[in-house]
């Protein structure tokens, strides 16, 4: 009786995990996935089958696709096939250089980019396209330099920012404008930095 059970146990486990196998390919189809290398290392990728047309794309939102064995990005239009699911680029030497997911062209999810070090360089939140939810900004180091939330695509509440590894400085956001008063040039380069982001 034992011995019916294990074996019992043991087929429905098999038959699981080649379930859930079936379900991951039928996501991400072998001939979805992409690689392509450049100099700047190797890129990973999956796309849609066809190239993606919709009467639903925002004119606001960045849309990344692929098309002539490149990954173009373009605001409000897609001109190939859409990128859509894991995204994965290695820098040349092999270690990993930034990872996160696209859903019908647009970024979701968390994305995360390394310093060529190994030491994670941001994490930053994407919903549909849009940066939304915490962020963070390292140092090389390791060191946090910029940390906050996006509200659609806007800096909103505390963003906790450091000059020197030591000294740490707090802004109040609302819809992306600061509500903390703040000498005009320092406003200006911390703007200037977000922008580049």
């Amino acid at each position: 009786m034992k011995h019916t059970i294990v074996i019992l146990f043991l087929s429905l486990f098999i038959q699981r995990d080649s379930y859930s196998q079936d379900i991951e390919e039928d996501l991400y189809e072998i001939d979805q996935r992409k690689n392509i290398t450049n100099e700047s290392g190797s890129i990973i990728f999956y796309t849609t089958k066809e190239p993606f047309f919709s009467s639903l794309i925002d004119t606001a939102k960045e849309y990344y696709w692929y098309s002539n064995h490149n990954i173009h990005h373009s605001y409000g239009a897609i001109g190939g096939q859409a990128l859509n699911g894991k995204y994965v680029h290695y820098y040349r030497a092999g270690s990993l250089a930034e990872s996160g997911s696209f859903a019908h062209g647009l970024k979701v999810g968390a994305w995360v980019k390394w310093h060529t070090n190994g030491r994670i360089k941001e994490i930053i939140n994407w919903k549909s396209g849009i940066k939304s939810g915490n962020f963070s900004i390292f140092h090389p180091s390791g060191a946090i330099l910029l940390k906050g939330c996006y509200r659609n695509g806007r800096l909103n509440g505390k963003v906790h920012y450091s000059i020197i590894d030591t000294q740490t400085k707090t802004l109040k956001f609302r819809n992306g404008f600061s509500t903390t008063p703040i000498d005009t040039i320092l406003k200006l380069k911390i703007d200037s930095f977000l922008n580049n982001l």
